[in-house]
């Protein structure tokens, strides 16, 4: 999530901490259908009660309040670039396996996946 954020601020002059809130509730909400998210679950669970889905719903609800952006569209990101948002996170900060190295690991096509539910 935290490279996405950051391909996000470089390409968009957005504050890191506004991509980052933009990110998290999409990966949450990817996280709450994969067999590979239990820590993102266990953490919803403990700090919401809720699900990860829900407690993304929860912070992005809470961050609208606050006047932060919750999709990267509201930085002028737009459909057509979440292809090349992609490739720059790949281009970046995929290691020598072809995947970016965080737990678990994902895929170029994951990162795709989750900047179209961060739109």
């Amino acid at each position: 999530m935290h490279q996405m954020g950051h391909v996000l601020s470089a390409r968009y002059k957005a504050t890191h901490g506004a991509t980052l809130c933009c990110m998290i509730t999409a990966w949450l909400r990817w996280f709450d259908q994969k067999e590979e998210g239990h820590r993102y679950r266990l953490f919803a669970k403990e700090f919401f009660g809720t699900t990860a889905a829900e407690a993304a719903d929860i912070l992005e609800e809470n961050m609208k309040k606050n006047g932060v952006q919750t999709r990267i569209s509201q930085f002028g990101a737009k459909e057509e670039d979440i292809e090349s948002l992609a490739d720059a996170v790949r281009d970046v900060s995929f290691g020598p396996d072809g995947y970016l190295n965080c737990v678990p690991k994902l895929s170029r096509d994951d990162i795709r996946d989750l900047y179209r539910l961060a739109f």
